[in-house]
């Protein structure tokens, strides 16, 4: 499980998904799975893409605000006894879905302009637009577009 959790070639996405990985380290005796797994929370990659206001935005406030979507995530079965050998259809179909759309939300907000990146002198040319966001000295504030602009 580790191996398959530490490979560099894999990165997991989704709403509290560090949350998701201790779980999962802690079921299958893999303590340092935390360090070692490559992970993106969605939430916090939506505030630094000025998306939502707080990274702690559930995986169904991401898909209603990225995909136009609806996803159930009605606690019947969030809440629901996982740990059961065979997992109802329900079940099957809500970690589906979970999987599919943290996959599908990671993919449009890769798509948007990272606010918390500067724009080295060698990048800035004439005629390239670029976001103005407001300085208030760290990066979570930074991520609020005040306004665009032509160089």
């Amino acid at each position: 499980m580790l191996s398959i959790l530490g490979d560099p070639e894999f990165t997991f996405v989704g709403a509290s998904v560090l949350g998701d990985l201790k779980i999962i380290g802690k079921d299958f005796q893999c303590t340092k799975i935390t360090d070692r797994a490559n992970y993106v929370n969605l939430g916090s990659y939506a505030r630094k893409r000025d998306v939502v206001q707080s990274g702690t935005a559930s995986l169904e406030k991401l898909v209603q605000l990225t995909l136009g979507e609806i996803l159930d995530k009605s606690p019947a079965v969030r809440l629901s006894k996982w740990s059961k050998k065979d997992l109802s259809s329900a079940q099957k179909k809500y970690a589906t879905l979970d999987a599919m759309k943290s996959l599908e939300v990671y993919e449009r907000l890769h798509s948007l302009q990272d606010l918390t990146l500067r724009l080295s002198s060698d990048a800035a040319v004439p005629n390239l637009e670029v976001d103005i966001v407001p300085w208030h000295g760290n990066v979570a504030s930074m991520a609020t577009r005040a306004a665009v602009g032509t160089i």
